[in-house]
């Protein structure tokens, strides 16, 4: 048996792993989504479909779970993967956005701007952007817009949602990092499952969670 089918089969209803060391802070978060990198390009790749042939990540802000390292990572292995990527963050103007700030006392629009400075810098490291002048001082609205722009110019498209998700979502093709929103911690020290698409069913967890991005997907807009 390949390995590919071996991990499929290991699993339990599609969870092959559960992250529960949220006491050691972000590094150990940080590695486990590395270990999701590793799994879903070693092992999982000749079971992907050119429908899953794609990163695709939800988040509230991208703020702390993700910085601009482990994003220059992820950009990487899209490339050598060709593979595109879909980034789902919440709309900093939403109703959902304050009440989820205010859960974790954060100010939306300082960490959506974070985040956002996040996926910039690695772009800028990855693909040679050049540094924009006074990104500072640069207006939420317009920081959002240039991002966007920078992004769709690599394969990298971001929109912001305004629903309420079930949990963070991280899909390494056809693998799945599933978190949760806890009120008053952020989802980075919480629990995240691991699962993997079993392409002998329909309907598995990994389905029902990417029906959910997708509903979140089309319903989100543009920094317009």
């Amino acid at each position: 048996m390949d390995m590919s089918r071996w991990i499929t089969y290991k699993a339990k209803d599609g969870i092959i792993d559960t992250y529960l060391d949220y006491e050691e802070g972000l590094p150990a978060f940080q590695n486990f989504i590395r270990k999701g990198l590793k799994i879903a390009v070693q092992y999982v790749a000749m079971e992907c479909t050119d429908k899953l042939n794609e990163y695709r990540f939800l988040d509230t802000f991208f703020s702390d779970t993700i910085n601009d390292v482990l994003f220059e990572e992820i950009l990487k292995e899209a490339q050598q993967l060709e593979c595109n990527i879909k980034v789902l963050l919440s709309d900093p103007f939403s109703s959902y956005a304050q009440i989820r700030a205010s859960s974790i006392n954060q100010c939306k629009e300082a960490e959506l701007s974070k985040g956002l400075k996040h996926i910039l810098d690695a772009l800028k490291r990855v693909f040679s952007i050049k540094p924009v002048e006074n990104i500072e001082h640069m207006e939420l609205k317009n920081l959002m817009n240039y991002v966007q722009d920078e992004g769709e110019t690599h394969n990298i498209n971001i929109r912001f949602y305004s629903d309420c998700p079930s949990g963070p979502m991280y899909f390494l093709r056809n693998l799945l990092l599933c978190g949760r929103f806890n009120a008053g911690k952020t989802a980075a020290l919480l629990p995240w499952t691991m699962i993997v698409k079993d392409p002998s069913v329909k309907g598995d967890i990994y389905d029902i969670q990417l029906d959910e991005f997708e509903y979140l997907w089309e319903s989100s807009t543009k920094a317009r």
